[in-house]
């Protein structure tokens, strides 16, 4: 490739240089690392509690009704009530 003869013509010795594989390896694993740890956090969207912390209403809550599937452990954590109340 071009920018390999364009970097070696910088850096003629950048093939015998030992730390080149580990730092190029370490610059693309947090690359890596950083994508997925940013679309994971994309994700979190989709739980009950949006990115702000919030409840977020399903569609039947936000209609008036009853809500199709009730987690009573769900909601006691989100209200700050126990289940016996």
């Amino acid at each position: 490739p071009h920018w390999l003869y364009a970097l070696t013509d910088i850096w003629p010795n950048i093939v015998h240089y030992p730390v080149i594989i580990p730092i190029t390896g370490g610059a693309l694993g947090l690359t890596w690392a950083m994508l997925v740890i940013f679309f994971n956090e994309q994700q979190a969207a989709v739980d009950p509690l949006d990115l702000s912390g919030m409840y977020r209403f399903t569609e039947d809550e936000l209609r008036g009704e009853e809500p199709t599937a009730i987690d009573l452990l769900t909601d006691a954590v989100l209200l700050g009530t126990d289940g016996d109340s």
